[in-house]
Order: C-alpha cells, then structure tokens, then sequence
C-alpha cells in the first residue's frame, strides 16, 4: 500500500527567505501512450480528464508491447510523484514536479533532480528525512526541546556516491543512495518505512545539492500510478534553475537582478559575463527564461546519465 504525505502547512517554508506559496504551472500536454502507435478502442483520449490510459487492461496492453522491445521496462512498475521546490527562491519559486519509476534507487534520483534544476553534478550532495516541528492540535504541539523548531531532527541520511565521513553525524541512520530503492521509503511495507514515518505520516526529505552553496531542495511525495515510461515525466516546471557556483540563493537573486537591469553596473556587466561563460550557452544564457517541458521530457537526454534500469 502507497501512503500519499499531506504536508503540515510550515514545510512549504522551511529554510525559506520569503513567504512565497505559490507555484503557477505551465502548461501540461495531453498524456502520451508509451507507444505512439498504440490505440486504444475504447479511446483513451475521450475520457475527462484526459488519461493516458482508460483502464488497467489498457496500459498493460500498451506496455507489455514496449517491454517486448525493452525488456528491462516492466509493464507493472508503478511510477511516484515527487513535487519539488528550490528552498528559499522567490519570484519566481523554482519548482519541478516529476514522475520516477519506484524501483530507482536514490543515486538515479540524484540525477534525475540534476537533470531537473541544471546543475552539473560537480559538487557533493546527501538525501535526508527530518521530523519538522508538530503543528497546533498534533500530540506533539508544545514539546518541552523549542530548538525542534530550527533544527529538525535527522530521521535518516542518504549519502552520495561520493567519500563520506559519519563520524561527525550523531542522529539518525546513514545508508549509501544506491543501496536504497524508492519504493524501500514510500511504500508502507518498505525497509525504511518505520525509519522515516512519525505518526503514520512519511516526514520531510531534503536533497540538498553543493555543500557550500548548500541548495536545499524539498521534495513531497505526492503519490503513485502506473509507469508510463522507463524515465521521469515531467509535468510541470516553474523558474529557470541556478547556476553552480552563483553564491546559494543571495548569489543567484543577484545573477537575475544583473540580467534584469536595464542600466547595469560595472559588477553587474561582469556578473553577466561570467554567468554566460559558466553556463556554456555563451551569449544565448538567460536565467529569465522559463523551462521547457518538452525538453525536460525527452528521453534522449537520460543517454548521457545511464541506462534504462
């Protein structure tokens, strides 16, 4: 059994400079079969709202015919929705909501939010579930230990592929990411189900991506349905995503600032030259420019990160 988080209202806050909520979406095309030849006779895309899939029996019927051609696809894998957000961005708030498969493991979710936001996996980063603070009216309002408050408490760490020293940790469990599957946390009966769960509820996971820059991601699982692809779908993209080495939130509201002056300064003509050399789109780089969900969905890219799992 899947058990789908409602998020108390403060996670959409934490470690946030601004009070900003929302997150204005993009707009969704229509569900695609796995197979652009496939029809359904039925027809799929007659249903309200529109569906990939009008049945069960339907998408098996789809996907047991790309699994021919692929056979490490399986046409009974489920797929998890994972809406995530760029901590502390504003104006807009940087947000990525996706589907991934449930049996990746952390290390190919690592990539998939790298492909997601940008950035180009030159720095350390770690996965970790926190306890966050018990809202009004929860059995735990009014614990006795205020400092809950600012520093959640680590239910659980998912280290990086890269060397990583426990022995300054002193809270909760610490696994490698490839030794976790997704399925191992979001599932009720998965191996770390009990670890990250307080009070039924699965607790906040956080990705956070350069060490120094620190970039905190939030991400909230949203709930699962059948897999319609070996890949991430993605279905909505909000807010260009920073630049490695900018200077963490402060720094990237800086590149912008210096991208959206109509008069810029001498440091901000500089800022601009260097944020174009850095991202090697050269005179074509804009951080004011939104993304693309075509392109964040074409499966050509995942060629240069690995294989179909």
């Amino acid at each position: 059994m899947t058990i789908e988080v409602v998020p108390p209202s403060h996670l959409l806050c934490h470690y946030a400079r601004c009070g900003a909520k929302s997150k204005a979406k993009t707009s969704l095309p229509d569900p695609q079969p796995a197979n652009p030849a496939f029809k359904c006779e039925k027809g799929c895309k007659d249903v309200e709202p529109p569906v990939a899939y009008c049945s069960e029996i339907c998408q098996k019927k789809d996907l047991s015919a790309v699994a021919a051609d692929k056979p490490s696809f399986s046409p009974r894998r489920k797929a998890y929705t994972l809406e995530t957000w760029l901590a502390g961005s504003c104006d807009p708030v940087i947000v990525r909501t996706f589907t991934v498969p449930e049996d990746w493991d952390f290390g190919a979710l690592h990539m998939a939010l790298q492909h997601a936001y940008g950035w180009q996996t030159s720095h350390m980063h770690e996965f970790r579930f926190e306890e966050f603070p018990p809202e009004e009216g929860d059995p735990d309002y009014g614990e006795k230990d205020p400092s809950r408050f600012f520093f959640p408490k680590r239910l659980m760490s998912i280290a990086g592929r890269e060397p990583y020293d426990f022995e300054d940790e002193d809270e909760g469990r610490f696994v490698q990411e490839d030794d976790v599957k997704l399925r191992d946390v979001f599932e009720e009966d998965g191996k770390y189900a009990k670890t990250v769960r307080k009070n039924g509820k699965v607790q906040g996971l956080v990705y956070e991506y350069d060490m120094g820059d620190s970039w905190i991601h939030m991400c909230l699982f949203k709930g699962s349905q059948p897999a319609r692809s070996a890949w991430p779908v993605f279905s909505e993209a909000k807010g260009h995503g920073p630049i490695d080495d900018c200077g963490g939130i402060e720094g990237w509201d800086g590149v912008k600032e210096a991208f959206e002056a109509k008069r810029p300064n001498v440091e901000q003509r500089e800022l601009k030259q260097w944020a174009r050399s850095h991202s090697g789109q050269g005179s074509k780089y804009t951080p004011l420019k939104e993304p693309e969900l075509e392109k964040l969905n074409d499966a050509r890219r995942w060629g240069c990160f690995f294989e179909p799992r």
